[in-house]
């Protein structure tokens, strides 16, 4: 079968994917062929069935002794790290952004930066 054949599509998916802009993980479009869920790896062999392990997890262990304000914190030094390592140039900066919130985002750690906010350019 092959995926351009109509009949192959799964139109239940593929109204997903038309509606969400995405199939969700591990299906796809197509009957019978599924995706490979992301941090996974398949290992195919003659001798052996498909094999699907992940290579890596998220590991969350809670640390009660931190409080909401130095969560708080550590969230905005993440991010004002990312946003000054990311938009750093000695020319201007164009930023491509899909949400306001990125872009109310940007403009504020850029500005903790005491960077020049004139060389930063938002474009949706």
């Amino acid at each position: 079968m092959f995926g351009s054949e109509l009949r192959a599509l799964d139109l239940r998916r593929l109204a997903r994917y038309l509606l969400f802009d995405a199939v969700p993980a591990s299906h796809s479009i197509l009957d019978g062929i599924a995706k490979l869920t992301p941090a996974h790896t398949l290992v195919v062999s003659p001798e052996a069935k498909p094999n699907v392990t992940p290579y890596w997890r998220l590991s969350f262990s809670p640390e009660h002794r931190v409080s909401e304000a130095q969560w708080r914190d550590r969230l905005i030094d993440q991010l004002e790290g990312s946003v000054h390592s990311r938009l750093g140039s000695d020319g201007p900066v164009g930023v491509f952004v899909s949400a306001p919130f990125l872009e109310l985002a940007l403009v504020t750690m850029r500005r903790r930066s005491r960077e020049n906010e004139a060389q930063l350019s938002l474009h949706r």
